[in-house]
């Protein structure tokens, strides 16, 4: 496995340099990684993959991680429930303790979404990324991000992760920090806006009335 989190530590680092080549799906340095990953990790079938058979696809939307689909052969049947196609989540480059930590925070917590069944399975976690379970599905459309149906069922999703009792620092930063960055951008956009398309004119009005800061102090 150690040999493994070299190669990802190595490939990705060439990536960031320019070679986005190098973490492409038809790489044999990156479908061998894969399928070793995956047969030391797995168990039933996974066991017996190789970089040859194993369908792999690259899936796009990762801001900073390098995220694959895995499949098994076509022909290839599970004989003790394994699944027949996981995510590969590899980290990409991280500098700093403030990265570090935030990893480690993440893992915990999608480690304890995954055991009380909040969120996707974790088939493995290894230094250079984690196996989770695939779900066949898409982002959200913003037209549909602004359905009151879809925003209460998230909304209510959201509130029993909030109520979970995790083993993390119970005063974060980074929201707070990350909303007033957001409430300075809103502003200097409302103050500085001209021509607006009329099929915005509603809700920029709508934000307008709204009192930001209120709201932020009050959800703090």
């Amino acid at each position: 496995m150690q040999d493994s989190i070299l190669q990802i530590s190595r490939i990705t680092k060439e990536s960031k340099m320019g070679l986005g080549n190098k973490m492409s799906e038809e790489n044999p340095e990156m479908r061998e990684m894969a399928a070793r990953i995956c047969r030391d990790y797995l168990h039933g079938v996974w066991k017996h993959v190789t970089a040859e058979n194993i369908i792999l696809k690259r899936i796009s939307g990762g801001l900073s991680n390098w995220l694959y689909n895995v499949q098994l052969p076509d022909e290839t049947v599970p004989i003790r429930g394994e699944p027949r196609q996981v995510l590969l989540r590899l980290y990409g480059q991280i500098h700093g303790e403030r990265a570090l930590e935030g990893l480690i925070t993440e893992s915990v917590i999608f480690t304890l979404l995954s055991e009380r069944r909040l969120g996707p399975k974790l088939h493995g976690i290894f230094p250079g990324g984690r196996i989770e379970e695939y779900i066949p599905a898409r982002p959200l459309l913003t037209k549909e991000l602004a359905d009151p149906t879809l925003s209460c069922m998230i909304a209510e999703k959201m509130a029993q992760i909030h109520c979970m009792q995790v083993p993390i620092s119970k005063e974060p930063t980074w929201l707070w920090d990350t909303m007033a960055k957001w409430l300075d951008t809103t502003r200097d956009i409302l103050e500085n806006i001209e021509d607006i398309d009329v099929r915005h004119l509603k809700n920029v009005n709508m934000i307008r009335i709204i009192d930001l800061d209120h709201e932020i102090k009050w959800f703090r």
